[in-house]
């Protein structure tokens, strides 16, 4: 017997566990996103919101019955859209149910489970799949209570925490790592060139000016880059190899599915030069051939070399800790009032038994005759007996005590509702976890590999 419903789900594969390569052929492209989420709909899953980021893709949807059954139907359509093996994947997944997937989403959303711990880019990021469900009708009623609450708590962490402040994003990481790689005696006469004109791209352009520099942007369309530096140093696609031959720093950001810069591009812009190239790739999958760092005179830096855990700098560790507190009570919060939601059942079943027994007994003992005046009678009567009845249910749901709910069933006289539900999931799965297993036959609230 069972009272609970839906509850979150979330599956995917992240940069703790996938490799840079491989996380490159499972992200999906803005373009691609409606399909994969109409694939992810076909196969069953009526809720569904898709996160493609630098450092993760991940399904967040819902489950009533068997987390396994609907982690595998995820992990099949990233298998299909990405070509990696169904083994392989299954290996690397995360599978998180119950209040630890609220927990996961809410530390992802304020840019604690980032490359870059603290990266702020990553709120514009989950508003944008959140955008994107919405626009394909996969949204439904807890992911719509779950993104947007996710999305309201990293706002605050950028507001009422030094997190905010410190701006902390991989754009800026890779500018800062990129400037002092190429000009480590100083940024006098240095040469950047931006490819991209996205997001990461305007990031890179605004902290690049921050260091004093200038910088030209080459953009498959040049009236995009135009909009980050002005006509005069946007560059037409066609010219790459030649702005790239004349710069001293490249930072690439473009989301190209393929390498814009090849190794033969690379050695040809090498030959003759005496001057070193630094260039850093921002991009999943990356915008530059790995074999590029094996031509004499290139710095390649990607993604696995710009991250870090905020350790280093005790003001950002500080900052970091008062985001977690702030998260943690968020994602407290929001398991509660979801849990006690499923209350409502109880007590709407209790209420209903309540109201049945006061009008017999009204009738049976020569209460009122006009139903309008019974009516009143026994509302009055059912307000005052169902207060505390309520308030137990309300409380047992929030902290996950079903063994409450069924007492309070039987003290009433009533079935549990959902009873016949054999599909449904337990109340006690909103309970924390009490240990981390990463190993196990079925699919369990904490992060399981298959």
């Amino acid at each position: 017997m069972v009272i609970s419903d839906a509850q979150p789900l979330v599956v995917g594969l992240c940069h703790q566990e996938a490799s840079l390569a491989e996380l490159g052929r499972a992200t999906l492209r803005r373009d691609a996103l409606a399909g994969a989420l109409g694939r992810l709909r076909d196969a069953g899953l009526e809720e569904a919101v898709v996160l493609s980021t630098c450092s993760r893709i991940e399904v967040c949807t819902t489950t009533t019955g068997s987390a396994n059954q609907r982690a595998g139907a995820v992990l099949d359509a990233m298998s299909e859209w990405s070509g990696l093996p169904r083994d392989r994947i299954g290996s690397l997944a995360r599978v998180l149910v119950g209040r630890e997937a609220v927990d996961h989403l809410f530390r992802v959303t304020a840019g604690l489970e980032s490359r870059l711990v603290g990266d702020t880019d990553v709120l514009a990021q989950v508003r944008g799949a959140w955008r994107a469900a919405s626009e394909a009708g996969t949204a439904g009623p807890l992911t719509g209570r779950l993104l947007p609450a996710s999305i309201r708590c990293a706002q605050q962490v950028h507001t009422r925490t030094p997190l905010g402040r410190q701006r902390r994003s991989l754009a800026r990481r890779a500018v800062d790592v990129g400037v002092a790689l190429a000009a480590p005696d100083g940024t006098r006469g240095l040469r950047v060139l931006v490819v991209g004109s996205g997001q990461t791209a305007q990031v890179a352009c605004e902290h690049l000016a921050v260091h004093g520099l200038a910088c030209r942007v080459v953009a498959r369309d040049p009236s995009y880059a135009a909009r980050l530096v002005g006509p005069g140093r946007a560059c037409a696609w066609e010219r790459l190899a030649d702005e790239v031959a004349r710069a001293d720093l490249v930072l690439c950001a473009t989301s190209a599915p393929h390498h814009v810069l090849t190794r033969d591009q690379v050695s040809a812009v090498m030959a003759g030069r005496h001057v070193p190239l630094t260039v850093v790739d921002l991009a999943v999958p990356g915008n530059v051939d790995p074999g590029a760092r094996g031509v004499e005179g290139v710095r390649l830096v990607d993604l696995t070399t710009l991250g870090d855990d905020a350790r280093h700098d005790p003001a950002v560790a500080a900052a970091v800790r008062d985001a977690t507190l702030l998260v943690e009570e968020a994602a407290r919060r929001f398991c509660d009032d979801l849990a006690a939601a499923h209350a409502g059942p109880v007590i709407r079943a209790v209420r209903e038994q309540v109201e049945r027994t006061c009008r017999e007994e009204l009738r049976r003992h020569g209460g009122p005759s006009d139903p309008a005046a019974l009516a009143e009678a026994v509302h009055a009567i059912v307000g005052k007996v169902m207060h505390r009845p309520a308030l137990l249910a309300r409380a047992a749901a929030a902290a996950g005590d079903e063994g409450a709910l069924h007492l309070l069933c039987d003290a009433f006289g009533v079935a549990p509702p959902g009873q016949r539900d054999a599909g449904s999931t337990s109340l006690n799965s909103w309970s924390p976890p009490a240990s981390r297993s990463s190993s196990g036959p079925t699919f369990g609230s904490s992060w399981v590999r298959k």
